[in-house]
């Protein structure tokens, strides 16, 4: 339930993001399907790990996925190793400070 919770708040922020975002623009509507939905992405992409929406494990799962798509998966594969470069990052960032946590008690 709680996962649930998180990936409905961030699929909230992203959408709402994306939607303020193209009331502002006039273009064609093709292009600002195209805007919105990145918009909509990246916002995804940035808002899921921080709020620990989605993890490594489902990182690998949408890669496996997507893997068998051609372009699409070439595509999807640039911010999911970003993603996935961010969720290292902060891993091992929380696994030094527990392991100082751990040294100092």
């Amino acid at each position: 339930m709680k996962s649930s919770v998180k990936i409905l708040a961030v699929s909230a922020t992203a959408a709402t993001t994306a939607f303020l975002t193209i009331n502002f623009i006039v273009y064609a509507d093709w292009i600002e399907l195209i805007v919105g939905s990145l918009i909509f992405l990246a916002t995804y992409l940035i808002v899921a790990p921080i709020t620990g929406a989605i993890n490594r494990t489902d990182i690998n799962n949408l890669k496996t996925m997507f893997s068998g798509l051609g372009i699409i998966s070439k595509l999807t594969s640039i911010p999911l190793k970003i993603v996935e470069k961010y969720l290292k990052s902060t891993f091992s960032k929380h696994s030094k400070e527990n392991s100082k946590f751990y040294l100092q008690h």
